[in-house]
């Protein structure tokens, strides 16, 4: 048997993926495999970050949050909640409030306070089964493909509690598919999890509504020969640590200047105002990416420095968001993880998740 999984929309998209049917069967060809981005022919090392954003709606004033019951399928409302209230929680903007109700939380005496409400306008799943005539070893064979669609929108408000006064009402909607395929009955599909997915991923775009977050991006580092530490850099870099990264780009760069070679000078450059952007060192960072595209001008380096002047901007202005609220001191961890696909500098975030109004 083989099983295939796909998603339209949404951030927690899901990967296509297909395994062998049987032995010898060739109805299908592994259309996306994982393309691993680690080291391409070019010596390119690619790695995915978090970066900090700000929220699509500052609440100002506002420093905590009581997340009310919402209404619609209860199974999926409650679900939404939990997550919710665990990224409010781990988001460092709100102070989270336990209140049941909008009176509720007026009752608690809490000062700039919002409630989060809603309603689960839609949860559904459904499944269809479709079947096509292949080749298994060598003979004619049907294959059935079963297709599993769930589907989810969510009203939300948000409601300033002293005044009454409407600070944010979004409907948020999210699809995806996943498909399973064999001879015979096709292997079953969890519905179930399928729809918490989607869930989960129409929670973190309405906490991205509301709060500073990360984003996911994806950047890559050259190599060189004449300046072996900028390999390992990237591989201290693909493992998480950045620090150590940062020292062997340092490195690389002394050895390209001992060579006297101008190339790898440029690379070891660029990686390491790629890295010192990635830690939040705008400044130096993209001072470091302006030298290396001034003394090689690279369309992939280009496009890098100007995305790298618009997360600075983003970062101040999430920074800025974080320090309106409660918490004294907050923290931001990039997360460094090698890249599994080539999206070249791509921000992955919440962008799959459509805002209907």
């Amino acid at each position: 048997m083989f099983s295939t999984s796909i998603s339209r929309h949404g951030a927690l998209a899901l990967l296509l993926s297909l395994a062998a049917v049987g032995p010898g069967c060739n109805m299908f060809a592994n259309m996306s495999a994982k393309v691993r981005g680690t080291a391409n022919a070019v010596g390119k090392r690619n790695v995915t970050f978090k970066r900090p954003v700000p929220a699509e709606k500052e609440l100002e004033g506002i420093e905590r949050i009581a997340l009310v019951e919402l209404q619609g399928d209860e199974q999926a409302a409650e679900l939404l909640r939990s997550r919710l209230a665990s990224l409010v929680s781990d988001g460092q903007r709100f102070e989270l409030i336990e209140a049941a109700s909008r009176q509720e939380a007026k009752e608690s005496g809490a000062e700039a306070l919002a409630v989060v409400g809603g309603k689960v306008v839609r949860a559904e799943y459904g499944e269809q089964t479709d079947s096509q005539k292949g080749t298994c070893n060598g003979d004619p064979c049907t294959i059935s493909t079963r297709t599993g669609t769930a589907t989810v929108a969510v009203d939300f408000k948000v409601i300033d509690v002293g005044s009454g006064k409407v600070l944010l009402r979004k409907t948020l909607e999210d699809t995806a598919e996943e498909k399973t395929s064999g001879q015979g009955t096709p292997p079953a599909i969890d519905g179930d999890a399928l729809q918490d997915q989607l869930l989960a991923s129409v929670a973190e775009s309405f906490h991205g509504q509301i709060s500073p977050h990360g984003v996911s991006e994806q950047v890559f580092f050259e190599a060189d020969n004449k300046a072996k530490a900028l390999k390992t850099g990237a591989n201290r870099a693909m493992s998480g640590d950045l620090d150590g990264a940062i020292a062997a780009f340092e490195e690389g760069l002394q050895q390209a200047q001992a060579k006297s070679d101008a190339k790898a000078v440029a690379k070891a450059q660029f990686n390491l105002g790629i890295a010192l952007v990635i830690a939040g060192d705008y400044d130096k960072g993209i001072e470091r990416l302006e030298t290396a595209q001034a003394a090689a001008d690279k369309t992939a380096w280009r496009e890098l420095l100007l995305a790298s002047r618009q997360w600075q901007e983003d970062a101040e202005a999430a920074h800025e968001q974080w320090a309106s609220g409660p918490v004294d001191a907050f923290t931001f961890s990039p997360e460094l993880k090698p890249a599994e696909d080539k999206l070249g500098s791509t921000a992955l975030g919440l962008a799959g998740v459509k805002v209907t109004k």
